[in-house]
């Protein structure tokens, strides 16, 4: 799983599919899946959500604004990036930047 969050937190800002994952690491996506989230506490989709939130939110901070942020942290979607983003912080991406 080491290698498999390496990967991820590497590539963020590309995309991320759970069938892509599975076959790079020679996994089935169930156990992957089962693997990841006992070992981590997150569904393999939540940790990616949770670890690009992360990025836009320090792109946001260096001065991107917050439609700059979604695409280079890898979200294919504003509304998706704002929909995750107000529930992993509360706020919108406008009031989290600083």
């Amino acid at each position: 799983i080491g290698s498999v969050l390496a990967h991820i937190n590497a590539n963020l800002e590309e995309p991320l599919s759970l069938d892509a994952l599975s076959e790079k690491f020679y996994m089935t996506k169930y156990h992957l899946c089962r693997t990841f989230k006992e070992t981590t506490g997150f569904s393999v989709n939540q940790y990616i959500t949770y670890k690009r939130i992360h990025l836009a939110d320090a792109l946001m901070n260096k001065g991107s604004t917050p439609t700059q942020a979604c695409f280079m942290a890898g979200f294919n979607s504003y509304s998706n990036f704002f929909r995750s983003y107000r529930k992993l912080t509360g706020k919108s991406p406008r009031s989290g930047k600083k």
